[in-house]
């Protein structure tokens, strides 16, 4: 029988997976040597007996009404750690593999095969960096390119950096994805990192003496994380966007994505103009400018999408309503976000179409059918 090498392969990290051999989890992470951040923090979520009657998908009864604890924030600086594979994962001289750097995704680490085959070699000459941080993971590699990820996975790692240039009194290099929109490194700028000390990684291993490893601002739990909300206060506090009190009324179009449109526009160009709203298409604002837009609102009306990632800025207090027609299998990760920052959140269910040529099996984009009595139940005033 021939054995093909993928399957050995898949089998290999099955069993050390299974094992924990080599792994360095959570729990041994925030021990040792760990620089806190954030303290624990414990989260409550209201229950609405309402919008828990009307949640298509009943993935908002993990969180009614309930209360969770969530997982200090911090970091710590790693010796002689090599980054390999497409991800950048971190991996000692000893071949243990730190779960901080892939998102405390165990099985992830199967997806990454050159990881596998660059273990064994590990004393191989490589380009030796002295005090570094990666801010490189799963989500923003290849053609992969998602705004809430590249926020909550990779720009908030940053916090370490500025810690310990702070503390350290050294200006370390940040290590990013060679495929992110230039736009998108507004936010490092802001944070104060200069052009010369950034690395874009090719998928070469390097050789870092320090290794600034961030713990992860998410706490693991079914059906969906929870994340910290200190991490966003922190980047918020960064952003430094001038602006007077929350006054405006936005509503985030999709009217020039290929997805979550309205069918019937002139329904919906109705409805804004007579309720005071502004359309406001993310695509034609730089990310500074989208920032500042969120930060001047005082309620958001937006269908499901990764740009409701800047409500992040919102003052507390913040109305926010998010649109959807048939949901993605995980739909609350702005709820939970907004829940954490002490915004006013709530949803509406519009009707949908699925794209004509996306009715096979897999991922089915949509667009939506605008019904204004369902907006016109909220009262804006409260």
């Amino acid at each position: 029988m021939k054995i093909y090498p993928g399957i050995l392969y898949d089998l290999y990290w099955r069993l050390r997976s299974s094992l924990k051999v080599g792994i360095e989890d959570h729990k041994r992470f925030a021990t040792r040597s760990f620089i806190e951040l954030h303290p624990h923090n414990e989260v409550s979520f209201d229950l609405d007996e309402k919008q828990l009657k009307e949640d298509p998908s009943n993935q908002m009864a993990a969180y009614m009404g309930k209360t969770f604890q969530l997982s200090q924030v911090g970091y710590k600086v790693l010796k002689n750690i090599n980054l390999i594979g497409a991800a950048a994962i971190a991996v000692n001289t000893f071949g243990r593999v730190y779960l901080q750097s892939c998102l405390l995704d165990i099985y992830s680490l199967k997806n990454s095969g050159t990881l596998f085959l660059s273990i064994p070699f590990l004393k191989r000459k490589v380009k030796r960096i002295e005090n570094a941080i990666s801010i490189v993971n799963l989500y923003n590699i290849g053609g992969n390119f998602n705004y809430f990820h590249w926020v909550n996975d990779s720009v908030l790692l940053m916090e370490a950096w500025q810690h310990f240039k702070k503390s350290a009194g050294m200006e370390p290099y940040v290590i990013i994805p060679n495929n992110i929109p230039r736009q998108q490194l507004q936010f490092l700028s802001k944070i104060g990192v200069p052009d010369n000390k950034l690395i874009s990684w090719e998928g070469k291993r390097m050789k870092i003496d320090n290794l600034i490893l961030y713990s992860t601002n998410r706490t693991k739990m079914k059906p969906m994380d929870l994340l910290h909300p200190g991490p966003f206060k922190w980047l918020k506090s960064c952003i430094q966007v001038k602006t007077s009190s929350a006054y405006r009324k936005i509503f985030v179009s999709r009217q020039k994505s290929r997805g979550r449109r309205f069918l019937n526009e002139s329904d919906y160009k109705s409805w804004i103009k007579s309720n005071g709203f502004e359309e406001i298409y993310l695509e034609e604002l730089t990310v500074l400018e989208q920032l500042k837009v969120f930060q001047e609102s005082k309620i958001i009306i937006g269908a499901h999408g990764a740009g409701l990632t800047n409500i992040f800025m919102c003052n507390p207090g913040t109305r926010i309503v998010e649109l959807f027609g048939k949901p993605p299998a995980f739909y609350t990760d702005f709820y939970r976000l907004a829940n954490q920052l002490h915004l006013k959140y709530q949803f509406v269910v519009f009707d949908y179409k699925i794209h004509p040529d996306q009715s096979k099996k897999g991922y089915q984009e949509i667009d939506l059918i605008f019904d204004p009595q369902k907006l016109d139940t909220i009262d804006f005033s409260k």
